[in-house]
């Protein structure tokens, strides 16, 4: 990993890249597991009515649905552990994903348009959820989710600051 930021900042010299990063709090990770998963209601539902015979057995299809529910959660969980999150003066960095791990990095002033949602659940535990919309092409957008509600309130302060490094003419 030490490497890979490396050769970033080697790469694309204007970039700085941090290794420390902050975590999500713990009650993300509650948040993330209370969350229904629709496509595991969906799958189950259909292996409900369709009750296919696996391997010769009759109720394999709860079994199914077991597996696909524990491998969800799973990956929820592996999730949280890997998303990370740091503003550093004029550069936002964010890390996330499960089985694979995304390194989102920007200067302020590549950052177009900025959403902090929040759902019910998410009101309830105090935290929140971030999108951003990045001038590239294609326009690039990315998301963190279950952020604390203070940390979404300073990235939306950071991006205000945007004015700053805007020049007009």
């Amino acid at each position: 990993m030490k490497q890979a930021y490396t050769l970033i900042e080697e790469i694309l010299p204007s970039y700085r890249v941090t290794q420390e990063m902050e975590k999500l709090p713990r009650i993300s990770l509650w948040l993330r597991l209370l969350k229904p998963s629709w496509g595991w209601i969906m799958i189950t539902g259909l292996l409900w009515y369709f009750r296919p015979l696996v391997f010769g057995q009759k109720h394999a299809w709860w079994m199914i649905s077991a597996i696909l529910l524990v491998w969800i959660a799973t990956c929820r969980v592996m999730d949280f552990f890997h998303t990370r999150y740091i503003l550093h003066q004029n550069f936002i960095q964010l890390r996330t994903g499960a089985l694979t791990s995304t390194l989102f990095i920007s200067k302020r002033e590549k950052v177009i348009e900025v959403q902090i949602t929040r759902n019910v659940l998410q009101r309830w535990f105090g935290v929140a959820s971030i999108h951003t919309v990045n001038r590239a092409k294609p326009v690039l957008h990315h998301q963190a989710h279950d952020i604390p509600l203070n940390t979404a309130e300073s990235f939306q302060s950071w991006y205000m600051g945007r004015t700053q490094d805007v020049q007009t003419r």
